[in-house]
């Protein structure tokens, strides 16, 4: 999603056509340990939401959240 020239929802939602045939890894120990379906199901949801708010020029700075979190400001950096 870094090739776009454009910063909005369908750059945050364009992701690697392959990235299912290994991320499956990464939470199958969370899935072994019983971790409800609905769960990873309602994560995701909320991970897509965040990837638009992060996808976007509307936010300004925003302080010292900038150290904490990923911010529109600090993820525009690391797409320049």
């Amino acid at each position: 999603h870094h090739q776009s020239e454009d910063y909005n929802l369908s750059t945050a939602l364009r992701q690697t056509s392959t990235g299912f045939l290994l991320s499956w890894i990464f939470y199958l120990p969370l899935a072994v340990a019983g971790v409800p379906l609905v769960v990873f199901i309602s994560v995701a949801s909320l991970n897509l939401l965040y990837q638009f708010w992060v996808h976007t020029r509307h936010v300004p700075k925003l302080g010292w959240v900038e150290w904490f979190f990923v911010t529109p400001s600090n993820h525009r950096a690391h797409h320049a």
